[in-house]
């Protein structure tokens, strides 16, 4: 499977992520934070993502992470990085994640943050959608916030049911304010471009055939 590697904007560390699908349709993660310098360091990443309770508010280390493939990172203070991250995770739906870490100057990590103007309880966002179809989920530079879809059922009797939920045509955003992350609704996206996941291959999800 391809290997996500992606290095800090200070160019601090790099970390990589990757998963292996297994026979019941979730996903195992694996994951390193490796600190730049003379000395190799590394920090394994060990997902706990189906023993970890509470999940949209918890705080977690490396050794109890909520495992995803990650595909873009962004800084927004000296410590403090947004992660944005695919996450196969079920045989009928996927999650996308808005990922928190921190790395203090004692090199202890911490994935989660309470920085969410519209969910003070959420350490981070997990969004979860259909395997049928992709979702939206990514930096603007020129603007500084991070667009997405808006994920809904598609009838109000399937909340709940992911496997049933997908994008209205509409979209959100955070925009970055300091090392805060305040909520916009129905922005207006231009160019409309889908996933990130379609750069890694998954097994699982059901391919388009060509019409004959």
């Amino acid at each position: 499977d391809k290997i996500s590697i992606l290095d800090s904007p200070d160019k601090k560390f790099r970390i990589f992520s990757w998963n292996i699908p297994l026979n019941d349709g979730s996903y195992l993660y694996y994951g390193s934070i490796q600190y730049q310098g003379a000395n190799i360091k590394l920090t394994p990443l060990l997902d706990k993502t189906f023993e970890i309770k509470n999940v949209d508010s918890a705080l977690l280390k490396p050794n109890d992470w909520y495992g995803a493939q990650y595909y873009d990172i962004i800084q927004i203070s000296p410590y403090q990085f947004v992660l944005l991250g695919w996450k196969g995770h079920h045989a009928d739906f996927s999650k996308k994640v808005i990922e928190i870490l921190t790395i203090r100057p004692n090199a202890e990590v911490i994935f989660g943050a309470p920085i969410f103007s519209n969910k003070l309880d959420h350490k981070r966002i997990i969004f979860s959608y259909t395997k049928q179809s992709s979702m939206y989920l990514k930096y603007n530079k020129d603007k500084k916030r991070i667009e997405f879809d808006h994920i809904v059922p598609a009838d109000p009797s399937l909340v709940g049911n992911f496997k049933y939920y997908g994008p209205d045509l509409t979209h959100d955003a955070y925009a970055i304010e300091g090392d805060r992350l305040k909520f916009v609704d129905n922005i207006d996206l231009q160019n409309d471009v889908r996933g990130d996941e379609e750069n890694y291959i998954d097994p699982l999800k059901p391919q388009k055939g060509k019409k004959s």
